[in-house]
């Protein structure tokens, strides 16, 4: 038999223990958001900086490619000012057709085997290939030229399969 101080004291215990352990929970599912919000915004800083970026690059590029003097923050500021809406645009969907790209290639490797996933899987390399020939025009066009977003793509798609091109690519 238990003496009524010694079960009081250990109910007391308990309750104490229960209580330290929802305080552990609560102070977890605090912090868990906090974390999750820090991930989805660097995420999201990443998704709209990322056109930006490539088109500060490319005209920079560009301007080296010409031969033409370049101040490196300048230049790259004058271009992110001068072509934001349509990198913004474009690279928002960049990076959806990049993680597409990338989605399927990893499921069509480590999924399923048989002749139409073999197809499949050549059939999303050989896309990919062209999608990142035609990313190297896109951005260029971009900073050189006042053209639509649609008709930029048409551009790059037509540049990138011509014959000459082709040929560079399997060459190396």
């Amino acid at each position: 038999d238990c003496s009524p101080d010694f079960t009081y004291c250990l109910q007391s215990a308990e309750q104490q223990i229960h209580h330290q352990e929802d305080q552990r929970q609560h102070q977890v599912h605090k912090t868990c958001p906090q974390k999750l919000r820090g991930a989805l915004a660097l995420g999201a800083l990443a998704l709209l900086t990322f056109g930006s970026v490539n088109v500060g690059t490319a005209y920079i590029l560009r301007n080296i490619a010409k031969g033409e003097p370049i101040f490196i923050w300048s230049d790259f500021w004058y271009a992110v000012k001068r072509n934001w809406r349509q990198a913004l645009i474009y690279g928002i969907i960049d990076v959806l057709i990049t993680g597409i790209l990338a989605f399927n290639l990893y499921n069509l490797v480590f999924g399923e085997t048989g002749f139409v996933t073999s197809m499949m899987f050549w059939a999303t390399v050989i896309l990919a290939v062209l999608y990142f020939i035609m990313r190297y025009y896109i951005y260029v066009q971009m900073v050189t030229f006042k053209l639509s977003i649609s008709k930029i793509i048409k551009n790059s798609l037509t540049k990138s399969t011509k014959k000459d091109c082709l040929k560079k690519v399997s060459n190396g």
